[in-house]
């Protein structure tokens, strides 16, 4: 891991990008095929980073690079939330998507990509980071929870169909 670098994406990305959220993209769609698309939609994936992700000037996406090539990537954005009658205003930055490819799991390249949101977000100065996992999903939880993630709320749903 010695030789792993964190760099800023670029348009010019997206395709890269695109490859990097494949595998999770699958895990997704395995286990909720009404709610997810298979992976199997490259160009519409990768047009999505084009023009979506990599265009959102409130968000950022980091690629990792190791071994000379990328294998892993995520995507945080800031969200601003002005004082209302409930609550105090609150700025914090969102992870919205993470991805290590699996031959590169669990050799800290995850941990690496936290680590630079995190270091983002000071910069920034924000003070908290939040993101959504899905309940399935125990293996990112215990990632999260490695690096410092605490359970603040539940999200449930009812599905009618």
């Amino acid at each position: 891991m010695n030789n792993a670098m964190i760099r800023p994406a670029t348009l010019a990305d997206a395709e890269l990008l695109a490859g990097l959220n494949k595998d999770i993209q699958q895990i997704h769609a395995d286990e909720y095929p009404y709610l997810f698309k298979q992976s199997n939609n490259f160009a519409e994936i990768a047009a999505d980073f084009q023009s979506r992700i990599l265009a959102d000037e409130d968000g950022f996406v980091f690629i990792l690079e190791a071994e000379q090539q990328a294998v892993g990537y995520i995507y945080a954005k800031v969200v601003n939330r002005p004082e209302n009658p409930y609550t105090y205003a609150q700025k914090w930055m969102v992870v919205d998507q993470i991805s290590v490819k699996p031959a590169y799991q669990n050799k800290g390249y995850g941990q690496k990509l936290m680590q630079a949101v995190r270091a983002e977000a000071v910069a920034q100065g924000i003070h908290r980071v939040l993101l959504d996992t899905y309940e399935f999903n125990a293996n990112a939880q215990q990632f999260y929870v490695k690096m410092g993630f605490e359970r603040l709320k539940i999200r449930m749903t009812l599905d009618f169909n």
